[in-house]
């Protein structure tokens, strides 16, 4: 199990690929929104998250999310 920086340069890039993945799925499905239903515990924190970050990342591209 790694640990320190290789264990956050780990987590990084997982999350990286989740937040590509998704954007690239908004982008290709042409959708304008998405709608997250969270309950509080930290799956719902992670989707939060990961639907976040590609309106920030990808100006142009991923416009608007509703949270």
């Amino acid at each position: 199990m790694p640990q320190g920086v290789e264990l956050n340069e780990r987590c990084e890039e997982i999350f990286s690929i989740q937040v590509s993945g998704l954007a690239q799925r908004l982008v290709h499905t042409a959708a304008k929104s998405a709608v997250v239903g969270i309950s509080g515990g930290l799956d719902s924190t992670l989707a939060l998250l990961v639907c976040v970050k590609p309106s920030i990342n990808w100006d142009g591209l991923v416009k608007t999310l509703l949270v």
